[in-house]
């Protein structure tokens, strides 16, 4: 998801960010402004996810419809997904009696945990648009995040190596290369603070360290590594007896949700200009950002529930994308396409909107 500078004007505007080719309109069929459903099938539909493959863009997303699950099951979560350009859907993985959650897309590319008492990491890649083989990359995973050819997630597994199992609280951020020798490796590696909730762009990572504070572990701090450059991270943001937490990244920007004022609301950072970055600031809670491009978008309950904004980087300006009745969460974007969870009907259901 790197972007190159396309814009000499941009530079001249606003010479603090840098600058971003915009992406062109996906030919998606869907209205710029009008939110549509997806997927609106019996049960529960949520934590969408949006890239590009070979197909076009392509929406996945867990979900507890009955179709394939053992009658009475403990877990009932399966993975689904949607061709956008031709609204085409298809299962994922539908495991009888265990749950898929949590996915992650980059490409061709999905990710989830899979569990059924443990954890583990899965991932297939699409060939002619179904998933191919499914291959176990990672042990005690957490929510993947894909960008590249790189996988991460967070794991105890290094805790569990050395027979640590009672500090596997502590966990690590370990890494996947897709083009790679087919082991996964340590991004990070510490016995003494907890590495969690990564999420990757190209080779960058960043991701959650918890830390000891007035209140015991009351401090979140969020930290960098370039994979390919830098042996070790940086610590990028973060106030002690505060938190950062859901980083997101499009390289050069990193966004999250932050309560250095109180109430969450969103910031970001420069990663070219060192710049931190105040993106929205607004009354009641703003949680749960994503970003692509030159575009931020976020869950907002400035009005009561919870609707979707978004920030415009180059411009410096915040806009609705959809307020409705009863919530809209948990947004992703690619490109000018955001999808989110919404239960304006009588359970969740993934929604969809082109940006105007």
């Amino acid at each position: 998801m790197n972007r190159n500078c396309a814009s000499f004007l941009c530079g001249i505007l606003l010479p603090g960010l840098a600058c971003l080719a915009a992406d062109p309109p996906a030919n998606t069929g869907l209205a710029p402004g009008k939110s549509i459903p997806l997927c609106a099938v019996a049960g529960d539909q949520q934590a969408a996810a949006i890239s590009s493959g070979d197909s076009g863009l392509l929406v996945v997303w867990q979900d507890s419809r009955p179709d394939g699950k053992q009658p009475g099951t403990d877990y009932p979560w399966s993975l689904y997904g949607q061709h956008l350009q031709q609204g085409r859907e298809f299962p994922i993985h539908v495991p009888p009696d265990a749950d898929a959650i949590m996915p992650a897309v980059g490409g061709n590319t999905i990710a989830w945990m899979h569990n059924r008492g443990w954890s583990a990491l899965l991932m297939t890649t699409l060939k002619d648009g179904q998933p191919g083989e499914l291959k176990e990359i990672g042990s005690t995973s957490s929510k993947p995040s894909i960008d590249g050819n790189f996988v991460v997630w967070a794991s105890a597994k290094n805790r569990h190596d050395v027979g640590r199992g009672d500090i596997s609280w502590i966990t690590d951020i370990r890494g996947f290369e897709l083009n790679g020798p087919g082991m996964g490796f340590d991004v990070t590696n510490s016995d003494r603070l907890p590495q969690f909730a990564p999420a990757v762009s190209g080779s960058t990572v960043v991701w959650q360290e918890l830390h000891a504070g007035a209140s015991g572990w009351s401090s979140t701090f969020l930290r960098c590594r370039n994979i390919d450059r830098d042996a070790g991270s940086h610590r990028l943001a973060g106030i002690r007896d505060r938190q950062c937490e859901n980083p997101a990244i499009d390289d050069p920007f990193v966004v999250w949700q932050d309560n250095r004022n109180g109430d969450w609301d969103i910031y970001g950072f420069d990663l070219r200009s060192g710049k931190e970055l105040e993106i929205c600031k607004g009354p009641g809670d703003q949680t749960n950002p994503a970003v692509h491009g030159s575009t931020v978008v976020w869950q907002d309950n400035r009005g009561g529930d919870w609707d979707i904004y978004r920030y415009n980087l180059i411009a410096g300006k915040t806009f609705p994308v959809v307020i409705a009745a009863h919530n809209q969460t948990e947004p992703d974007i690619y490109g000018d396409v955001v999808v989110w969870t919404d239960d304006r009907g009588a359970d969740k259901d993934i929604y969809a909107t082109t940006l105007k």
